[in-house]
Formats: C-alpha cells, sequence, structure tokens
C-alpha cells in the first residue's frame, strides 16, 4: 500500500468514526486530506479532473458529492507527471 492509499483509508476511518460518534476529533479539514474521492485522481492531471464527473454525467450523483467540497485532487505520481497518456486527453 502507498502513502496516498494509506491517508486516503486514515480518511474514510476517520469520517466513520466522526459520523458514528459526532466526536469532533475525528473531523478532518477537507483541504488537506485526502478524501475517497481523490481516488478518481490516481494516474490523472489536475486538468481532466476539473470536468470529469460532468462530461460523464455524474456530477449530481450521491456517490460522488464529496466532489463538491474542494473538487477532486490530482494523485499523480513520478511517470505519470510526464506521460501525457495517463492524462486522459487522448480518451476525448
Amino acid at each position: 500500500m502507498q502513502v496516498p492509499d494509506s491517508l486516503l483509508l486514515v480518511s474514510l476511518a476517520s469520517q466513520q468514526h466522526l459520523l458514528a460518534t459526532g466526536d469532533e476529533k475525528f473531523k478532518c479539514d477537507p483541504d488537506v486530506a485526502i478524501l475517497a474521492i481523490d481516488a478518481l485522481g490516481f494516474r490523472r492531471s489536475s486538468g481532466v479532473l476539473q470536468d470529469l464527473l460532468k462530461k460523464e454525467g455524474l456530477e449530481e450523483e450521491e456517490l460522488f458529492k464529496q466532489a463538491k467540497i474542494r473538487g477532486i485532487r490530482a494523485l499523480m505520481g513520478h511517470a505519470e507527471t510526464t506521460d501525457v497518456t495517463n492524462d486522459g486527453r487522448h480518451l476525448d
């Protein structure tokens, strides 16, 4: 498991504990946390993520409501930052 994966799981667990207990110590700042919605950002550039849900007709779906908090964070790895084949432009 890589670091972003681990942080995503910690964020999900904290969110579940917050919902179950109401205890504010489990609250994560969405500008710092890696949210579940950010899983869509693996191997994608920020440009592609800006309208990904809209292009796919998913921006109003309940499953993707976290994207409305602060958008989807791009979580590119080393190769993906220079490899344009992973940024979605070839899908247009």
